[in-house]
C-alpha cells in the first residue's frame, strides 16, 4: 500500500483485507434486478485501493442531483484533501471514467464519526461527463428499520476487484444504524449498495465482513442522505433568494436575516 512498516500501517492493511469475507449464499450473475441496477454500480480505484461504489440520484426541491457513493474508508478525508483523482470502472460495455476532486464547486461530504455511517458522497458535475443514464438507483422514502429483519437483499459488487457479480442474502439483524446481513461478499465489495429484492430500494451500503461470526455488516444510508438533503435544500434556498434579490428593481432597506441565517432586503 506504499505505507511504512509500522503497527498503524499493519492495522490499516488488516482492516482493508478483512473488509469482507465469502459466506453462505452463492453469487447470482444473471437476474432481472441485477441487470436493472448493474449500470449504477462501479469499481473504484484510488491510491491503489480498490472498492465498490454506486451512482445515486436525488431529487431535492424539484432539482435533480447526482452522487458517487462509497465507504469513507475507500475514499477518505485524506484522499479528498490531497485532491486525488478517482477512477471508476464498469464491465466491458461501459467506458472507464475519472472524477477529479480538484473542482471547487463540487460538493463532497464524508460521514463516519458524526453519525456513525461509513459513507462518502461526491457530487457528480457536468465536467465529469457521466451520462445521467448511469444513475438508475435513486433516493427513496425511509423504511421502518424494525420491519427489515429477514428481508431478502441484493448486493451487486466487484468482489476482489474482479468481474461484477450479484449476491443475494437476508438481513439477519439490525443494530442502531448497522445492517447485519448474510449476502456473499469479498474484499473489494465494500461500498456496494444494499437494496431490497422486492422493491429495488437502496437501504444501505456494505462496509465489512466478520469472519468469526460469518456475518457481513453494512450501514443504513438514510442518516447520511438526510444530511445531504439538508445541505442541498439550504443551498437551493440561498440560490433562489439571491436570484430573487438580484431581480428586485428597487431594494434599499436591509430587513434582517431569516431562521436559516440568510440575509434579505425590502424596498
Amino acid at each position: 500500500m506504499g505505507c511504512t512498516s509500522n503497527k498503524n500501517a499493519e492495522t490499516l492493511e488488516t482492516k482493508r483485507t478483512n473488509q469482507a469475507k465469502i459466506i453462505d449464499f452463492p453469487y447470482e450473475e444473471v437476474d432481472r434486478y441485477f441487470n436493472n441496477v448493474s449500470k449504477s454500480v462501479c469499481k473504484i480505484v484510488i491510491s491503489k485501493l480498490t472498492g465498490s461504489g454506486f451512482l445515486l440520484s436525488c431529487t431535492i426541491e424539484k432539482e435533480n442531483f447526482y452522487f458517487l457513493i462509497t465507504n469513507e474508508h475507500i475514499i477518505s478525508k485524506s484522499d479528498i484533501k490531497k485532491k486525488e483523482t478517482i477512477i471508476i470502472y464498469y464491465d466491458n460495455e461501459f467506458k472507464n471514467l475519472q472524477i477529479n476532486l480538484n473542482e471547487d464547486e463540487r460538493y463532497i461530504r464524508t460521514f463516519k464519526d458524526d453519525i456513525g455511517v461509513d459513507l462518502t458522497a461526491i457530487e457528480i458535475i457536468s465536467n465529469d461527463k457521466i451520462d445521467n443514464g448511469f444513475f438508475l438507483l435513486n433516493y427513496s422514502e425511509k423504511i421502518e428499520k424494525n420491519k427489515l429483519i429477514n428481508s431478502q437483499i441484493y448486493i451487486p459488487q466487484y468482489p476482489s476487484g474482479q468481474k461484477l457479480k450479484n449476491a443475494r442474502g437476508i438481513i439477519k439483524d439490525i443494530d442502531n444504524n448497522e445492517i447485519i446481513h448474510l449476502a456473499n461478499t469479498e474484499k473489494g465489495s465494500s461500498g456496494s449498495p444494499i437494496f431490497l429484492v422486492d422493491s429495488i430500494k437502496v437501504i444501505g451500503i456494505h462496509k465489512q465482513g466478520d469472519s468469526f461470526y460469518k456475518e457481513n455488516i453494512g450501514d443504513f444510508i438514510y442518516p447520511a442522505l438526510d444530511e445531504i438533503y439538508k445541505d442541498f435544500s439550504k443551498k437551493i434556498y440561498k440560490k433562489k433568494n439571491i436570484k430573487k434579490l438580484l431581480n428586485e428593481e428597487d431594494y434599499k432597506c436591509f430587513i434582517g436575516t431569516d431562521e436559516n441565517g440568510y440575509t434579505y432586503f425590502g424596498k
